[in-house]
């Protein structure tokens, strides 16, 4: 690599300046032999890639690398809102604004709906797939539904979105880690699980009490219903109703819905128009769960729905932890599968209840 002098250094075949430790050109991928622990004519445990960032979703040429705040030419302006986002102890999720400014909106867009249609397609056919087994372990029908979610779902959702990221975008492990922003979560991050579902339970109310006094209804969740009646009061079928929205319901579509579809609109748009537009895809492709064809009935569920989206869409905008908006999803379906198992009859139970199997968001 050439060298100007002093301790500063620069790529002879782009001119782009190095740091010590970049084993390859940040902006052409041209080796640097005189890296800091490097041994010049020894292979590297690197991935060198002949595409420019922006042509790898904005990440540099080495993806084992995880992004730094440094500028690089054309995108010094977008790196400079992340190093300052950083500095205030936030690790935003994803690549927001960083290298996608000049793309048509309507693309991420496309790309959101894509996914999210496709989703319950391979949802579908996962879930008829498992029939056999079904039948082999001679299962009730409540086991029979639980097994039937979580084979549709860790297929449908959970692998379509790690696919997309590792074979369309082309992301390492590394890269897919830190995009989706997976990490245990702190303190502050189980607080913000607490302080969203206050805001979703509140949110619910205002919305339930509008539906009230314009007199209209909503669509049934036939899903959610199905599985509520199923389990009936047998204990073990209704720990596996909860366990399906801890660890396979929640997971699975805030890791599509919010770690990538979010994420990918993102990066084209600011905060609260991707926010936003995640949380109408997310609520529109419910339709296919909901047992009307009233056009009203079905326009106030996804309401609903979207309105509790878009607390899951703050949450990790926020936090930049994909466990947060996870934790969120699976307590707030339990609790309103709980109102419909269990449910007293408190005034905000009483609502709750009443529209929990309609409104829990499978």
């Amino acid at each position: 690599m050439g060298d100007t002098g002093g301790d500063e250094q620069y790529c002879p075949s782009c001119g782009e300046l190095l740091e010590p430790t970049d084993y390859f050109c940040p902006q052409c991928g041209t080796e640097n032999e005189a890296a800091d622990g490097s041994t010049p004519g020894v292979a590297r445990d690197r991935q060198r890639t002949d595409r420019s960032p922006a042509e790898n979703g904005g990440w540099e040429s080495q993806p084992e690398r995880q992004p730094t705040g440094r500028a690089h030419s054309g995108d010094r302006q977008s790196q400079q809102t992340r190093r300052d986002e950083t500095n205030r102890g936030r690790a935003p999720p994803g690549l927001p604004g960083l290298t996608r400014d000049s793309e048509p909106g309507w693309r991420p867009i496309a790309a959101g709906f894509g996914l999210a249609v496709l989703s319950i397609v391979l949802l579908l056919t996962f879930t008829l797939l498992s029939a056999p087994l079904v039948g082999i372990l001679q299962l009730s029908t409540g086991a029979a539904l639980i097994v039937g979610a979580a084979v549709g779902q860790y297929f449908g959702f959970f692998g379509l979105a790690l696919a997309y990221l590792r074979h369309t975008r082309e992301f390492t492990w590394t890269n897919i880690r830190e995009y989706l922003g997976v990490r245990f979560p702190s303190l502050k991050d189980l607080g913000m699980v607490i302080v969203g579902y206050i805001g979703i339970l509140g949110l619910v109310i205002i919305v339930s009490i509008i539906i009230t006094l314009l007199q209209v209804e909503g669509a049934q969740n036939e899903s959610a219903q199905q599985l509520t009646e199923s389990a009936g009061t047998d204990p073990i079928l209704i720990a596996g109703v909860f366990a399906l929205m801890f660890f396979v319901i929640g997971p699975c579509e805030e890791i599509l819905y919010r770690g990538v579809i979010q994420n990918r609109l993102r990066e084209r748009f600011s905060a609260v128009p991707g926010i936003i537009a995640a949380s109408v895809i997310f609520a529109s492709v419910h339709v296919i769960a909901l047992g009307s064809t009233d056009p009203i009935a079905v326009l106030t569920t996804i309401s609903v729905l979207a309105v509790t989206s878009l607390v899951l869409g703050a949450v990790y905008e926020y936090t930049g932890n994909l466990v947060v908006p996870w934790l969120l999803h699976s307590l707030h379906n339990s609790i309103l599968i709980s109102a419909a198992f269990f449910g007293p009859g408190g005034a905000a139970t009483v609502i709750l209840a009443h529209r929990a199997v309609e409104l829990v968001p499978l």
